[in-house]
């Protein structure tokens, strides 16, 4: 499963879109587009496994999803220039190396000398252009409350049949609701820009569904 993320500054347009490519802004053909995320998690954050991409060329980028990194995902887009051997750069300049295309990295000019940087260390950067937000990526939390929610209705089903059956459909619904009720509280808490809240909700409906026996324990 994953989550696609689409490269969209578009041309520079004085009125409708000023952040854009081209003249009074940097040229597309002179920036690197590099996506780091970041999987929000209770015990300690997990780096996202993107999908391989061209920064220079960039149209979309592919997160990978599972289980295990359900939940709030912050990402950050960076606009960083191409570095250009044949330029003097002064003290402090990041710049992205693809001198060698099958191995680009970013790299700052510090104490004369070239340094390699990681795409988390920008975050904040005032040198270099960039976006950063959150999205709220709870594909696998909905199939487990979809398959609570499937549960309970055959249950209502065969009670509507055999009303003596009501004794198992009454803790289906009540597990059903405790799992939705969840995701409904992690959907107001991630509107409500309360990040730790809705990851710790996320992740309690992962626990309450092993608990009960809808999922294995482990995660491969």
């Amino acid at each position: 499963m994953y989550i696609e993320f689409l490269e969209a500054t578009g041309d520079y347009e004085a009125t409708d879109n000023p952040g854009g490519f081209g003249p009074p802004n940097p040229s597309r053909s002179g920036l690197a587009m590099v996506l780091f995320a970041e999987h929000m998690k209770v015990d300690g954050n997990v780096e996202a496994e993107v999908l391989f991409y061209d920064a220079t060329s960039v149209a979309s980028y592919t997160v990978v999803m599972s289980r295990d990194v359900n939940g709030v995902l912050n990402y950050n887009i960076f606009a960083i220039p191409i570095y250009d051997p044949l330029t003097t750069y002064p003290e402090g300049t990041i710049v992205y190396n693809y001198v060698n295309p099958s191995e680009p990295f970013i790299q700052q000019f510090l104490a004369g000398e070239w340094v390699v940087v990681n795409p988390k260390d920008l975050i904040g950067e005032d040198s270099i252009d960039q976006l950063n937000d959150y999205t709220f990526a709870v594909p696998d939390a909905i199939k487990v409350v979809e398959e609570l929610n499937r549960l309970k209705m055959l249950k209502l089903r065969d009670y509507v049949k055999h009303e003596c059956e009501k004794d198992e459909y009454e803790p289906l619904r009540a597990k059903f609701e405790y799992a939705e009720g969840l995701l409904k509280s992690a959907t107001n808490s991630f509107c409500a820009q309360a990040y730790n809240e809705a990851q710790i909700d996320i992740e309690e409906i992962f626990d309450f569904a092993v608990e009960i026996d809808l999922l294995p324990e482990h995660v491969e």
